[in-house]
């Protein structure tokens, strides 16, 4: 974990050092074509050398200097608009506006610090590639029937509901915007869903860890064993257990020994009782996940989970 820290770090060091060379270059390219800036930029800076070193000076001295500087600042900006820009458009664009690229704020780590740790951690780097194309300004309710089978839902009806309340699930989120849960077939855009929330959560520099219940399962188990112990940080599970939303896909997918189930019911208690949120999906139906897992696990989510049932026939059949 700590090279890992230590690499992210690095990056983010690179990330920062970059936007601002290319705001001194963009800057520098303007200066140029601009009679007198540039010298008045040199003028300013010396002055703010003179004015340090005249601390211990007259204060009718200082007083001058700064006058002086100030009036070099207001030609400045006059110079910049009358060839059609501000200062502003020379500041460093950088892609986190909280922290600057430094990844800390306030001396603690910025939340997108947290999460490019968190992709690197799970192995969900790509994962941001994917929200690129699953969102909400993506989804295509056309693809959903928009007739109900005789005693069921309208699919696209349903899914035009779903995906409003989910929408504002991520307007709202916070210690009390609760737990979800999506059930339904294979293919009926459980998955594309969680990518929705996550992708506007992750926007708005939610802490999320979003993994499926194979891969979370084999972690907790590799973190339990000798063999693997050495080899997993304790942070993985950690985060686990203190990231703002743990988004589980599949679940029912993964090995459902004995172990995993009391793995996997502390996790979610856990959470629960720390108010945590918790985004589950599985193709499973509430019978079958009673008998997969125990009543204890069971009762959790039909207590403190809110359900959604996903319904229509496979979609990927319609994309392929």
């Amino acid at each position: 974990m700590k090279k890992l820290i230590e690499e992210t770090q690095k990056e983010y060091a690179l990330r920062r050092e970059q936007a601002i060379s290319q705001a001194q270059r963009r800057k520098e390219k303007v200066f140029a074509n601009i009679d007198g800036l540039s010298e008045i930029e040199e003028k300013i800076a010396q002055l703010g050398i003179v004015s340090l070193q005249s601390l211990h000076d007259k204060e009718g001295n200082r007083v001058k200097i700064f006058e002086e500087i100030d009036a070099l600042k207001k030609e400045k900006q006059r110079l910049l608009k009358e060839a059609g820009y501000s200062e502003e458009e020379f500041l460093p664009d950088f892609q986190c506006k909280k922290c600057n690229d430094s990844g800390v704020v306030d001396g603690e780590s910025c939340i997108c610090f947290k999460q490019q740790v968190a992709a690197k951690l799970y192995g969900t780097t790509s994962l941001l590639s994917v929200l690129e194309k699953e969102n909400f300004d993506t989804f295509n309710f056309e693809l959903y029937s928009n007739k109900a089978q005789k005693g069921k839902k309208n699919p696209r009806q349903n899914i035009r509901q779903i995906s409003a309340e989910c929408l504002q699930y991520t307007v709202d989120f916070g210690r009390h915007s609760g737990n979800l849960i999506f059930t339904g077939a294979p293919g009926v855009g459980k998955t594309f869903m969680i990518n929705c929330i996550v992708a506007e959560l992750l926007q708005k520099g939610v802490y999320v860890v979003y993994m499926t219940a194979y891969d979370l399962i084999d972690l907790l188990r590799k973190s339990k064993l000798s063999d693997y112990a050495q080899t997993i940080d304790a942070s993985f599970v950690e985060a686990l257990y203190n990231c703002d939303l743990l988004a589980i896909d599949d679940l029912g997918t993964e090995n459902a020994t004995d172990f995993a189930i009391d793995e996997f019911f502390n996790l979610i208690n856990k959470r629960l009782l720390d108010k945590k949120q918790i985004i589950l999906s599985t193709n499973l139906n509430l019978n079958e996940l009673n008998e997969m897992y125990s009543d204890r696990i069971l009762s959790r989510i039909m207590g403190y989970f809110t359900p959604y049932e996903f319904v229509g026939s496979d979609l990927r059949l319609k994309l392929n």
